[in-house]
């Protein structure tokens, strides 16, 4: 398995008395909570009383990672415990499209367990994982390691017979340059040599006196049966309830964090983008921004309008110096500078507005909505990559409760990170998931972070003191050009003047949100076009409807808006100001 250089100098220090485990790495002590080690613990030695105590207690651990970043499910496979296995399985969602922090996925942890067709479970756990996760065959761990590069490793003919069957390439490269054939050469696995060298493996179903194996078709993934007389009744419970609990997370199988890292894997991205770097720093050349609106899902719209303006001007989104984005828009923007295309932009943020907003509360004493979603999608898309590790600039605006205890100057906090000034740079995921925990409708991110929109929705207002200041760039004002795209303005963009006459709290509060939205949103553009006059150009669309952040069920609305609204005063403008 794929290991960090220092996973070695790990240590563990159990001391009774504590609440929680410490993991010391040289200078950094890491601090687990108890119950997740004993869980941890148990699943490694296949102690099911134990575990099955604590999942009682704790069911939320079921999902919860190490530090390494395994599920229980991970360390009972790797560890070979198959009641283990079972009891998992059997509590709820395992999170068996995970990735740990090595990038290694379910398959590369099943390479190390015992399966074989005797061992009916663990063959038929084997089966259902590769026929429902496909994508994990040939992915990679951070070593460049597939999990057939592992089955052979560890002699695991069965498994390796499995991949093979499945479409597993042998000629995958490690990030040595190894494939699975040298591994078998080199740790002189004989039977998989021949199985490397004979081609595809067809796994044949054999009938015997004692059992026929019947399998049904799938439809849907709504349902797999497998039909197996049985020699006694113990050996008919196990499978009954090994069946049982597929049934129940079928639903699971292929999950929507799942679907969204096909589509990212998938994408082409723009090489322009991804290998040139625009010189500005130069304050005598034109600067170009971008600047997208936060908005949830109408966000959807500002993508298929800049996937519309590519066709006509394919240099754009290339020529662009500056993405600015907030909320929802931030995902866009840092989109855009990792180079993924406008019109596949559109495609991710309409499959993160199908999802994102599903998981409701019980209540007003919370968020609306879990963030899991969207945490998953920015790792996904973003992985540990940081700001500065972009070839186009990159803002992102987000609000910051409380700058925290040790803070002499503890206070709420406007936060604008970027990576283009010293001291602002952070993770890319961080960034987004910072600006985009919008307040009642998901958690605080990190620590108290919230939706970078509670001050301003509008992030080239933002951008403009790092550009133009004394302390910024220094780029001067008539070399800039800026493009803000709204995420679209209701029918009535006002408040009756008529219903706002004398009124008391009662009748102001539920009007208050709209009147500082509204403000806000006219002075950014006040100053736009103060600092740029005409070269500062804002698109603001009108919408069906007033719409909500969590306007999933609008999406094809929007869509048809952002396909059919008239660009032709954008396409004047760039022509004009931009190229």
């Amino acid at each position: 398995m794929f290991q960090a250089e220092n996973e070695s100098s790990l240590q563990a220090d159990y001391n009774p008395k504590r609440s929680k485990l410490v993991i010391k790495e040289e200078s950094t002590e890491l601090l687990i909570p108890m119950t997740q080690a004993q869980l941890q613990i148990a699943c490694e030695h296949n102690k099911v009383v134990e575990a099955e105590k604590i999942l009682d207690e704790h069911p939320e651990l079921l999902s919860k990672e190490d530090i390494k970043g395994n599920t229980p499910l991970m360390t009972a496979i790797k560890n070979n415990a198959k009641e283990m296995v079972l009891l998992l399985l059997s509590c709820g969602e395992c999170r068996l499209d995970h990735i740990n922090i090595f990038g290694e996925n379910i398959l590369h942890f099943l390479t190390f367990a015992t399966v074989t067709k005797e061992d009916e479970m663990m063959h038929l756990l084997a089966k259902k994982l590769l026929e429902e996760y496909p994508f994990f065959i040939n992915y990679k761990n951070k070593g460049g390691e597939t999990p057939l590069h592992l089955a052979v490793q560890n002699n695991n003919v069965e498994i390796a017979k499995m991949l093979i069957g499945k479409g597993a390439k042998k000629e995958e490269r490690n990030v040595c340059g190894y494939t699975p054939v040298d591994y078998a050469v080199f740790y002189q696995r004989d039977e998989i040599v021949e199985l490397l060298k004979d081609g595809p493996v067809v796994e044949v179903v054999k009938e015997t006196e004692e059992k026929k194996e019947v399998k049904v078709e799938t439809k849907d993934l709504k349902e797999t049966e497998l039909k197996t007389p049985q020699p006694n009744q113990s050996s008919e419970k196990q499978e009954t309830s090994f069946f049982n609990l597929f049934k129940r997370k079928e639903n699971h199988s292929v999950s929507p964090q799942m679907n969204y890292r096909k589509m990212v894997s998938s994408l082409v991205l723009d090489p322009v983008i991804t290998s040139t770097t625009l010189d500005s720093f130069n304050a005598k050349k034109k600067f170009r921004m971008i600047s997208i609106d936060g908005g949830g899902s109408k966000c959807i719209l500002q993508s298929l309008i800049l996937a519309r303006l590519v066709k006509k001007f394919p240099e754009l989104i290339e020529s662009t110096n500056l993405f600015c984005g907030v909320s929802a828009g931030s995902f866009v923007c840092a989109d855009l500078a990792m180079g993924i295309r406008p019109a596949d932009v559109a495609q991710l943020m309409i499959e993160m507005s199908k999802h994102m907003f599903q998981k409701k509360s019980r209540g007003y004493t919370e968020a609306l909505y879990s963030n899991e979603y969207i945490i998953d999608v920015a790792h996904a898309t973003f992985g540990d990559k940081k700001l500065s590790d972009l070839k186009r600039g990159v803002l992102v605006n987000s609000f910051q409760f409380d700058t925290g205890k040790n803070d002499p100057k503890r206070s709420c906090k406007a936060c604008v990170f970027n990576n283009f000034i010293p001291g602002y740079d952070c993770k890319i995921a961080d960034a987004t998931l910072r600006s985009s925990a919008a307040v009642g409708y998901f958690p605080p991110y990190d620590g108290g972070y919230a939706d970078g929109g509670i001050f301003e929705n509008n992030p080239s207002v933002c951008a403009f003191p790092f550009v133009f200041g004394e302390r910024g760039l220094g780029i001067e004002m008539k070399n800039t050009v800026c493009l803000s795209l709204s995420s679209g303005r209701p029918p009535v963009s006002y408040i009756d003047s008529d219903k706002y006459t004398d009124v008391g709290m009662l009748q102001l509060l539920p009007i208050c949100m709209d009147g500082f939205f509204l403000s806000r949103k006219a002075m950014a553009d006040v100053t736009g076009n103060g600092f740029l006059g005409e070269r500062y150009f804002r698109f603001d669309p009108v919408l069906f409807e007033n719409l909500d952040l969590d306007c999933a069920d609008a999406v094809p609305k929007i869509i048809q808006i952002g396909e059919t609204v008239d660009l032709a005063p954008i396409e004047d403008w760039i022509v004009k100001y931009w190229l």
